[in-house]
């Protein structure tokens, strides 16, 4: 968590926070982690961060409909990562996603206000 904003927060949330990110990073290669949050940050601030490919197509498009609008999310990007993932993966997936969206979401801002 960027460090100017974790100062503004209860010192349990900061550390409940890491922990959750911890926890499905885990679950993942960290090669996996790494393009879904340049994948995510890519989509939020329009720039092209993206380098080699490291994951799939399917995962590529569910990690930037999920920054642009997660409720716009259909069962089709769900139908293709089933070819390559169980529903538990995926469910680790829309986990980490989440986690970090709002981690890059919060350090964006972060960086304009503090």
């Amino acid at each position: 968590m960027n460090e100017s904003l974790s100062g503004l927060l209860p010192t349990d949330v900061v550390r409940n926070w890491d922990n959750a990110l911890n926890t499905v990073c885990s679950l993942f290669p960290a090669s996996t982690v790494e393009q879904c949050k340049q994948r995510l940050l890519s989509t939020l601030t329009n720039t092209d961060q993206i380098g080699e490919n490291a994951i799939s197509s399917a995962m590529a498009a569910l990690c930037e409909q999920f920054a642009l609008e997660v409720s716009r999310i259909e069962d089709g990007h769900i139908a293709e990562l089933q070819d390559e993932m169980s529903d538990e993966q995926i469910y680790a997936l829309s986990n980490l996603l989440y986690v970090m969206d709002m981690q890059l979401r919060l350090d964006l801002i972060a960086k304009e206000v503090l």
